[in-house]
């Protein structure tokens, strides 16, 4: 195994963690704020969630679903599935692209500087992922071509 084949096995597994550590801790109770948070907390859909009334409910149950392809498609890179590439491609897009929107119009989140950092170092690993499976010479083990 070449020190490149480490590497990106390493930042599979470390992605892993950090997926697993998104679905077990809870970060609003790390919240902490200097300012009285109770009112924009109540008037946002999110913490009042309730899944039958309106469109909340789809996005939470759009974020497990993507838990549960994600916690797939790992596994299935780190063990150089063919087609793992094509769909860690496709989750990568699905998982980022809906924030663009979102951000440009100014939107914002309430969210611990523990979910931040987690998050941004999520979005580092996926790239270099990408940038390890499409331009090193680890795309030929995706290929089928060296087993």
């Amino acid at each position: 195994m070449s020190n490149l084949e480490k590497v990106f096995r390493t930042l599979v597994a470390a992605n892993i963690i950090l997926l697993c550590a998104f679905i077990y801790f809870d970060y609003d109770s790390m919240i902490v704020s200097s300012v009285d948070l109770s009112k924009v907390m109540a008037e946002t859909t999110y913490y009042n969630y309730d899944p039958f009334e309106d469109l909340a409910g789809i996005r939470w149950i759009g974020m497990v679903l993507y838990a549960v392809v994600a916690l797939l498609i790992y596994p299935a890179l780190f063990f150089y599935v063919p087609s793992s590439r094509f769909f860690f491609t496709g989750v990568f897009i699905l998982g980022y692209a809906p924030r663009l929107p979102i951000i440009m119009a100014g939107g914002f989140d309430i969210v611990s500087e523990l979910e931040v950092f987690t998050f941004a170092l999520g979005a580092a690993i996926d790239g270099a992922i990408l940038i390890l499976i499409y331009l090193t010479d680890l795309k030929e083990r995706f290929d089928g071509s060296r087993r």
